[in-house]
């Protein structure tokens, strides 16, 4: 399993609220230096409508999507 997808199943799990990017980072414990990596997988799984970003700037699954 990449990053890509263990990312996308934790914003999918039953446990995930949604989060800001920053705060992603703090709880999958992303070095800083790989903000950048992030914020381009989470982009990734927004154009492929897997999760969508809020008014907010908070990352969360999409609504079609099922939840696991």
């Amino acid at each position: 399993m990449d990053r890509k997808e263990k990312i996308l199943a934790y914003i999918k799990s039953k446990e995930y609220i949604p989060l800001k990017l920053k705060e992603l980072m703090t709880v999958l414990a992303v070095p800083a230096d790989a903000e950048d990596e992030l914020s381009n997988i989470l982009k990734e799984l927004s154009d492929e409508g897997k999760i969508i970003k809020t008014k907010r700037g908070r990352f969360e699954a999409n609504k079609g999507e099922k939840i696991i």
